[in-house]
């Protein structure tokens, strides 16, 4: 009996959303999968990622923006940082503070989050808790401590389902202070 009770409610939700997106034009705006620009024609090819050592110290522009990227012969319209996707490998060593000019050319507001970094909550990239979201063609300055070695990433924390699945990703490798005790990562990349 349970059963039948699930399987009409499950009906009656299946049928009200159908029943909802058939009759709401607003609704179906929502969904509408061809406004989402397809023409690629004005940006620059997805490139391959580089390797980026940083001191103590150093500074590092980094510039989320649209590329496009051919997959099965199609040219696809993403997003990378500094042209690349995966974005830049930033490599920096235990104990060191960078700073990294963070600069938005993409066509909605973003932050840049350092996952698993320990660092002052100001330059935390999460939005309206730590800081204001960027604007397109707006800046912002990270300053980033790594104290502790290991391999970290970066990526947004606004639209994450959108900006990381079309390429909003990179990492970060903390090499240890002491190499003699601490390991040795290889890094090998993959671009098609």
């Amino acid at each position: 009996m349970q059963k039948i009770f699930i399987s009409i409610a499950i009906g009656v939700v299946l049928l009200g959303t159908a029943f909802y997106f058939n009759l709401n034009p607003q609704s179906q705006r929502l969904i509408k999968i061809d406004e989402y620009s397809k023409d690629t024609s004005n940006y620059p090819d997805a490139k391959q990622p580089e390797i980026v050592e940083l001191q103590n110290g150093d500074s590092y522009n980094l510039t989320a923006g649209i590329v496009k990227k051919k997959i099965n012969g199609v040219y696809i319209k993403m997003l990378a940082y500094n042209g690349s996707i995966p974005a830049p490998l930033i490599k920096v060593p235990q104990n060191a503070e960078s700073t990294i000019n963070f600069k938005n050319q993409t066509d909605f507001v973003t932050t840049l989050h350092s996952h698993g970094v320990r660092l002052a909550n100001r330059f935390d990239g999460v939005p309206d808790i730590t800081q204001k979201a960027i604007k397109p063609g707006r800046t912002f300055t990270y300053k980033i401590n790594f104290p502790d070695p290991g391999v970290y990433w970066y990526h947004p924390h606004l639209r994450e389902d959108y900006a990381q699945d079309l390429g909003l990703y990179g990492n970060f490798i903390v090499e240890p202070a002491n190499k003699t005790t601490g390991q040795r990562w290889i890094v090998r990349w993959h671009y098609s």
